[in-house]
């Protein structure tokens, strides 16, 4: 076999299909599938072509996203042992990766679901701590003006037993003359 394969994984799934579009259009290659991972939103594209394609078509797929500042990392398998071809279905015939690439996108329309829910999952807390994060800094104020407050009567307290100390003290001075 003198196919490669070729994996790139990006943060997020637009930025995995602007990755994936970019690099079918810069080489010969066939994009074999897109994984959604969990956890962190990372996306792998993997793609399968010819040793040099596949390495054009990674190089240009890392350099825009490296632009994009979403690279996670990305990997080139000259010619991948047998038993990943299964896997990958690198050996297969036209009309069963056009039946494999159809189940894909039904299968992303799914995770690209489970990705939803799960942003809003993960939107709704950070909401949430930054709710909290408000309460404990209102807290925090409310705490430093009775703070303040408490100083400000102390002081005036001070400055006055200092200023009847200091009326009694130039009193007695004023006697014991």
């Amino acid at each position: 076999m003198n196919r490669a394969l070729g994996l790139i994984e990006v943060v997020g799934l637009t930025n995995a299909i602007i990755v994936a579009d970019t690099m079918l259009k810069a080489s010969n290659i066939k994009m074999e599938d897109v994984e959604i991972t969990k956890g962190m939103g990372f996306v792998t594209v993997k793609v399968s072509g010819d040793v040099g394609a596949v390495k054009a078509a990674i190089d240009s797929g890392k350099s825009l996203a490296v632009s994009f500042n979403k690279f996670v990392s990305s990997k080139v398998i000259p010619r991948p042992a047998k038993s990943l071809d299964g896997f990958f279905h690198l050996d297969t015939e036209d009309k069963l990766e056009v039946n494999a690439k159809d189940e894909v996108k039904t299968l992303s329309k799914e995770k690209v679901k489970e990705v939803e829910d799960k942003n809003k999952a993960e939107n709704e807390k950070k909401e949430e701590k930054v709710e909290k994060g408000s309460e404990i800094k209102n807290n925090l104020r409310e705490k430093e003006v009775k703070i303040a407050e408490t100083v400000k009567v102390e002081s005036k307290e001070i400055k006055k037993t200092q200023s009847k100390k200091a009326q009694k003290d130039s009193k007695n001075l004023k006697t014991s003359e």
